[in-house]
């Protein structure tokens, strides 16, 4: 994976925000933004009209100096105390945009009361970035963020989705517990093989994504110019390394020797994929660097997955995952 660090001006118009009355009431419908460091950075709601809009980032020069915040809503935003990010040529969402948030906020620790966060400071301010053919890799950011909240407790992401009213797309079938859950060995389900052995010297620098035994990024190592050797809608699994850490890869890509790909038997889209590789990492706890989850083993493996008259109930997992609140996000 190739990073690059870019200054905020690269990316973002930095404005200071245009509202001059401090408010502390909350009877009205739109957010204001001021130097707080809860509730999203809004310490009202106020009956003004939105003087920004949706899908931008704020941060506080006063007050909670080095605050960030994605704002999902128009909104206003305190003149003295805001600068509002807007993005120059690309769009925020909300994974993009917390995860921002989240390297501006490691800033925080430069800046005080006495040496506020002003605009020429945050211009100037350098993150570090994945990249992808020279800019920003948005959808590798959108994926860490989304693999970070599913994987994070159930009060973390309960939090998460209230805050930004994400909306699901479907709303049936929620609870787990309606499912009737069967043992499936792997290999009824998927065709399994190997990835195939590539050095770091024999890399070339491009932009297809090289898969390999990690347990972070849906386990892309670096970015490769090599030729795809498998086929995206696949399930990546470690034998090696971290072992039995397990990824849905959307696209093309090519595997280390250290990693099984699961080529499905039946109809499968993202939301079933995402849903199946949360359930293979389930079983981590029975391998480790010492006893390696190899290609024999992983095909005689059981999962238990959701079944309807014994065989794989696809449209509960694809619904199940299309109810969750961050749905709309994948």
């Amino acid at each position: 994976m190739q990073f690059r660090e870019f200054e905020i001006v690269d990316l973002f118009t930095v404005s200071a925000g245009r509202t001059t009355k401090l408010y502390e009431i909350s009877n009205g419908k739109t957010p204001f933004v001021s130097a707080t460091d809860k509730n999203n950075g809004i310490s009202a709601y106020i009956d003004d009209e939105p003087t920004f809009s949706k899908n931008l980032i704020t941060i506080s020069r006063n007050g909670s100096v080095g605050e960030a915040f994605f704002q999902p809503l128009p909104f206003c935003a305190s003149l003295d105390d805001v600068r509002v990010l807007t993005p120059k040529g690309f769009k925020l969402d909300v994974l993009s945009g917390i995860y921002f948030c989240t390297l501006i906020r490691q800033e925080k620790f430069r800046y005080n009361y006495g040496r506020k966060f002003g605009t020429e400071r945050i211009k100037n301010t350098k993150v570090l970035l994945p990249v992808k053919n020279g800019s920003v890799d948005l959808g590798l950011i959108k994926m860490e963020m989304a693999s970070r909240i599913s994987n994070s407790s159930k009060a973390t992401s309960t939090l998460f989705h209230k805050t930004f009213n994400t909306k699901p797309i479907l709303s049936v079938r929620k609870n787990l517990g309606d499912a009737v859950w069967n043992p499936f060995p792997i290999s009824t389900l998927f065709d399994v093989k190997k990835g195939k052995r590539l050095t770091k010297m024999d890399f070339v620098p491009g932009s297809l994504p090289f898969i390999g035994a990690i347990d972070s990024n849906n386990g892309y190592r670096e970015f490769i110019g090599q030729s795809a050797i498998h086929t995206g809608n696949t399930i990546t699994v470690n034998y090696n390394g971290s072992v039995g850490e397990a990824f849905y890869q959307p696209d093309a890509f090519w595997a280390s020797d250290d990693v099984n790909v699961l080529y499905p038997k039946f109809e499968m889209n993202k939301y079933v994929g995402l849903f199946i590789a949360a359930i293979i990492r389930q079983e981590q706890f029975r391998f480790n660097y010492g006893r390696k989850w190899e290609l024999a083993k992983m095909k005689v493996h059981n999962i238990r997955l959701p079944s309807l008259d014994g065989s794989l109930d696809v449209v509960f997992m694809e619904q199940y995952m299309q109810s969750l609140d961050y749905s709309a996000a994948i």
